[in-house]
């Protein structure tokens, strides 16, 4: 249903006609413009065309993934609609993507004969000059998630004070197909400069700022990650979950060349955390810089696990998606390792009618505990690895918080037990033993 404020114009002719105005952003969900606060919702088919030709151009795993880069244009494109909604004598101004934080990646499923929705709902605040954007999954049956995916901010700024403030800066940097617009770079250590070419943009109306525009400007941070010897990109895979803010004074143009440069640093007291600023120069002046864009390593081992999708059949309302293999729960009775004889089985022919067996009964082989002791000894080696504590630290009353054994090394710890120990878990086991005492009981009762 479309809600609007009477008093609100209805149109802007700042804009072309909304919605379905960009690839990105499709149908207008929901609407309310008031002179100093206005709310819009979204909604977007991954699958179409413009959509998906925008994720496929960033592949992982052989998957196609949504760049940060294509959140924030729908970012630009909402933040541009509402300020003309709210102000539609007034010039739409330049816009800071702040705070763009992405909780979980959005992967295109490889069955695109169905659709696969996604929301976005946008709230501006006219007395900030700020929007609020939050980004959520939809099932098939049109029921949005409760929790959103991504967050960020729209800041609306202006263009000449950006500029004078880079100003100051652009002598930091002495320089001499569309996701590639690097044309060369230099690599020393964390820090790189590249020559980038803008790919043509074919259809403007698709975009407000075309993703793989920015992600030419902006790729160099995580190519200096990726792709550098300054790290261990053999064993290790950088993503970033966002960055602190975007601005771009000029418009980026199709054609023109530009060059970018970054130094990424570790994040003192987060490991596996990197943080550097991009600017982006043309000519002898800073135009646009990426603050604080943050890159999180993760193991190699966990590529298959981050970036794959089941083409799963239709789900009844209601029903909860488990993407990822079925592990075995680590709080499963004993009784599902150990069935019990049905009920109503017939006694054997060695068996009397009054339940006692004629026959002395087979012996139980008993458990071997040597064996046992030693998976358990393996266990806490492979945890004193992974979490560079020594293995006499590491005591029954050891909490795995404690020791920082997080989401992300949980999942490292359950992936290493499957491909080293063939023994298959979940990663929440370690929510479920919280301490070292109570996973070598787990152990016991598994093995």
């Amino acid at each position: 249903m479309l809600a609007k404020d009477d008093s609100s114009p209805q149109s802007c002719n700042r804009l072309a006609p909304f919605p379905s105005q960009t690839a990105l952003v499709q149908d207008l969900i929901q609407e309310s413009i008031s002179k100093d606060r206005a709310e819009v919702t979204i909604q977007s088919d991954i699958q179409q065309p413009g959509f998906w030709e925008a994720m496929n151009g960033h592949r992982m795993n052989q998957y196609a993934v949504a760049t940060s880069s294509i959140h924030a244009d729908v970012a630009f494109t909402l933040s541009n609609y509402l300020h003309c909604r709210m102000r539609p004598n007034s010039t739409v101004p330049v816009t800071n993507i702040k705070s763009m934080l992405v909780k979980q990646g959005l992967i295109a499923r490889k069955d695109r004969s169905r659709p696969q929705w996604i929301q976005v709902r946008a709230v501006a605040d006219g007395s900030t000059g700020s929007v609020q954007l939050f980004w959520y999954a939809v099932n098939e049956q049109g029921q949005r998630a409760q929790d959103c995916f991504a967050t960020a901010i729209a800041e609306w700024g202006d263009h000449v004070s950006w500029l004078n403030e880079w100003a100051t800066t652009a002598h930091l940097v002495d320089y001499a197909e569309r996701y590639r617009g690097m044309q060369s770079v230099v690599l020393r250590g964390m820090e790189a400069t590249a020559e980038i070419t803008l790919a043509a943009n074919e259809r403007p109306d698709q975009w407000t700022v075309p993703p793989f525009h920015i992600d030419s400007v902006a790729h160099l941070a995580g190519f200096v990650l990726n792709g550098g010897n300054a790290l261990d990109p053999r064993n290790n895979f950088y993503v970033t979950p966002g960055w602190k803010s975007m601005r771009f004074a000029r418009p980026l143009v199709a054609g023109d060349r530009y060059v970018s440069y970054v130094k990424m640093m570790p994040i003192h007291k987060s490991p596996g955390f990197f943080e550097g600023n991009v600017f982006i120069i043309q000519g002898d002046t800073v135009v646009g810089l990426v603050e604080g864009i943050t890159f999180r390593s993760f193991p190699r081992l966990l590529l298959d696990g981050f970036f794959s999708l089941p083409d799963l059949k239709e789900v009844s309302v209601g029903q909860e998606v488990v993407y990822g293999s079925n592990k075995l729960d680590p709080r499963a009775p004993a009784a599902l390792l150990h069935p019990e004889v049905p009920p109503g089985t017939e006694p054997s022919e060695n068996e009397s009618e009054n339940g006692v067996s004629s026959t002395p009964p087979t012996q139980v082989p008993s458990p071997d505990f040597s064996a046992v002791n030693l998976l358990v000894q393996q266990a806490m080696v492979l945890i004193s690895t992974e979490t560079e504590i020594d293995p006499h630290e590491l005591t029954d009353e050891t909490e795995f918080a404690s020791i920082g054994v997080d989401s992300l090394l949980s999942l490292v710890l359950a992936q290493k037990f499957g491909s080293e120990f063939k023994l298959e878990v979940l990663s929440s086991l370690f929510l479920d033993c919280p301490t070292i005492g109570d996973f070598k009981a787990w152990l016991m009762d598994y093995c």
